[in-house]
């Protein structure tokens, strides 16, 4: 999936341009979460838990920018990281909020995937014949 760039201009007089990542962000990209993952003990993995090579990236930001689904499951994925992050913060001042955090997600999951999956069968009995 693909945007146009981008140009803020910043309180402070700069300009910040915001664009989609390429292909040739890679190294840079594999840099930038070795170096975050290392910041606090609190991100999803540790610096040496990053083994993607710079091809792999590369492979992978292509197909996100050919296939509008690829960033849709990266979001989607996102979602249960979120539920997550949101049932361990309030665990002790509402330790029954696991389940409505859940069904939330379940009902995001759900209305996202149902009706691709709705199309994916029609299209499937359409090239079938």
């Amino acid at each position: 999936m693909q945007f146009d760039a981008r140009t803020i201009p910043l309180r402070d007089g700069r300009v910040c341009t915001l664009r989609p990542a390429c292909p040739d962000d890679a190294a840079a990209l594999i840099e930038y979460m070795t170096r975050t993952a290392g910041e606090t003990e609190f991100i999803l993995r540790y610096p040496d838990e990053i083994s993607y090579t710079e091809a792999q990236e590369r492979e992978l930001l292509e197909n996100i920018l050919k296939d509008p689904g690829h960033a849709m499951m990266i979001g989607i994925v996102e979602v249960l990281k979120v539920g997550q992050q949101i049932i361990e913060a309030n665990r002790k001042s509402s330790p029954n909020a696991a389940f409505g955090v859940f069904a939330t997600v379940f009902l995001l999951y759900f209305l996202a995937c149902y009706p691709i999956s709705l199309l994916s069968r029609y299209l499937e009995k359409k090239a079938n014949g």
